[in-house]
């Protein structure tokens, strides 16, 4: 395969439905092979050059670009800016800054003109400049840059300078030399020709094993990633659950909750939280000047410095009302929704409380009270957001998933009295139950006899049907692949589970197999009486140590 077979093949494959392609092209060997490997393809073509000011010359780059262009009739956008000007008034180093600066005007200019993707010619030799750039700096993985990263594409990685060069000699091509890229007071200039040359003298096939770790790395990144993200509930972390993974993933789990909010990411910060866990009274970690991380309550969460109080809003008809409130309450003058203020109160069943007091029982973090929103009339409230209500106004719910739950774990209970693992399960139709089992497989020395087959086997014959479509599984641990699978050949539309199944679970902890792409999908809710269910399991095992 020549080199213009394997880069379309590439595209083919990193953006199959792409059809205008913005090139930044700066007239160096890389970026103008990717030019001339491509202006003949049935891509449309478009090409951006960014002009740093660098050089007393570097308007004769731009020039030389914009004559291939109109030679070959193809469009050309360019810019200007003085990167080390910019570079100083924002504290930057220049090659932060150059590549902020050509990465908003590529990102502007195929947003101009409606470009599918904007093409970099970065090779195998700058993914080992990466790599080792990234090992000076102390990454946590040398995974060097992506071949796709949002609208940016990287076809060449795996190609070598050298191979591009001898393309264009190839054609009788000449290109561009920028005297700044021999400039070795600059990074990547330094590594380029000073470090890996010298280093290539003893390791001949140093820039393909440097590529090569940078793909190792990337697998490694995405798995520890994905194992990490689980971890992740409501952007805040269960310490007891980050304290019992593996150490890779426990610092993976802390690096992307730091990442979620846009804070730092480094190293130190990831260790001063892990290295703070603590059950003791809540801690707080500045990270930087806009967040810091708090540690209470057995959770981990990073908070804004800069959290404001919610905005006031009238309250003025039933539309306006949450679905737990009577309308009655609307002949209250002044009702309004808004955050806590100082002297608020309520009225429960048991006489008038403090907000402040509830919070402080709820263990309410005080950053996140603020964020509660509230209705109330003056001081008096009679309503807090997923936390009480004033019962003269309230209109009873019943909780379905906790109720069922219930009657669950109480098969679990039945579970353990007769020496089987402590699950239960029951499944409901029209909020009645139509089955109710725990596992028996110590009794029926059946493996298949968990709680939820021997669930569906009830439901099936109680209904005369093998499709339970309109019924749903509450269970009281995560459910295996096994059980998973016969819920969904079940047709059951729903599947509720208390505690996290951390060694066989097949929907969150494990694997995730409600996300592939069946024929039909399961709705799934976790969380009622978890920890109850936990504790059963925990009272298990310990009496069988």
């Amino acid at each position: 395969m020549d080199l213009q077979e394997y880069l379309i093949s590439k595209l083919i494959k990193l953006a199959p439905k792409a059809n205008h392609l913005l090139l930044a092209v700066s007239g160096g060997a890389d970026s103008l092979a990717l030019l001339f490997l491509l202006k003949d393809s049935n891509y449309k073509i478009s090409v951006a050059h960014f002009d740093h000011s660098l050089r007393a010359d570097s308007a004769k780059d731009a020039k030389f670009v914009a004559n291939i262009c109109k030679k070959y009739q193809l469009d050309f956008i360019s810019e200007k800016a003085d990167v080390a000007k910019i570079a100083k008034a924002k504290s930057w180093n220049i090659e932060d800054a150059a590549r902020r600066l050509r990465y908003s005007f590529l990102s502007r200019s195929a947003k101009s003109i409606g470009a599918d993707f904007i093409l970099t010619a970065h090779n195998k030799n700058d993914q080992a400049e990466t790599v080792l750039m990234q090992l000076f700096r102390g990454s946590a993985y040398l995974k060097g840059m992506k071949a796709k990263r949002g609208q940016i594409l990287r076809p060449l990685l795996d190609l070598e300078r050298n191979e591009l060069e001898a393309y264009l000699a190839g054609i009788g091509q000449d290109y561009l030399t920028d005297s700044s890229n021999f400039d070795i007071d600059y990074a990547r200039a330094y590594l380029r020709h000073k470090t890996i040359p010298e280093l290539s003298k003893r390791y001949p096939n140093l820039i393909k094993n440097l590529a090569n770790l940078a793909n190792l790395q990337k697998d490694i990144f995405k798995h520890n990633q994905k194992q990490a993200l689980k971890l992740i509930n409501n952007s805040e972390i269960n310490n007891q659950e980050l304290k019992a993974a593996d150490k890779a993933i426990t610092r993976q789990a802390v690096a992307e909750l730091l990442r979620s909010v846009r804070a730092l990411n480094s190293h130190k910060q990831v260790e001063n939280i892990l290295n703070n866990l603590t059950d003791n009274k809540p801690l707080r970690i500045d990270i930087n000047k806009e967040h810091f991380a708090r540690i209470a309550y057995g959770k981990t969460k990073i908070i804004s410095k800069n959290i404001k109080s919610l905005k006031e809003s009238k309250v003025k008809n039933k539309a306006d009302l949450p679905n737990n409130i009577k309308e009655e309450i609307l002949e209250i003058k002044g009702l309004v929704y808004r955050s806590k203020k100082a002297g608020d109160f309520i009225e429960l069943s048991f006489g008038k409380k403090k907000l402040s007091d509830i919070f402080i029982n709820k263990k309410i973090p005080r950053e996140d009270r603020g964020q509660i929103k509230v209705l109330a009339a003056k001081q008096e409230v009679f309503w807090i957001e997923n936390i009480a209500a004033n019962p003269q106004y309230e209109i009873k719910q019943i909780d379905y998933d906790k109720k069922f739950m219930k009657l669950a774990l109480e098969q679990a209970k039945l579970a353990y009295k007769n020496n089987e693992l402590p699950v239960g399960a029951v499944i409901v139709k029209d909020n009645k139950v139509i089955a109710k089992a725990y596992n028996q497989s110590e009794k029926l020395k059946d493996p298949s006899a968990h709680a939820e087959v021997l669930a569906i086997k009830q439901a099936a014959k109680k209904l005369n049907d093998w499709r339970l479509s309109d019924c749903i599984l509450y269970v009281t641990l995560e459910p295996c692949p096994m059980c998973f699978g016969a819920s969904l050949q079940a047709h059951l539309a729903k599947l509720v589970y208390a505690a996290k199944n951390i060694k066989e679970g097949a929907i969150d902890s494990i694997v995730e197999l409600n996300s592939f792409d069946w024929k039909r999908n399961i709705e799934i809710k976790s969380g009622p009486l978890a920890k109850e269910s936990s504790k059963l399991l925990q009272d298990f095992f310990k009496a069988k140590r």
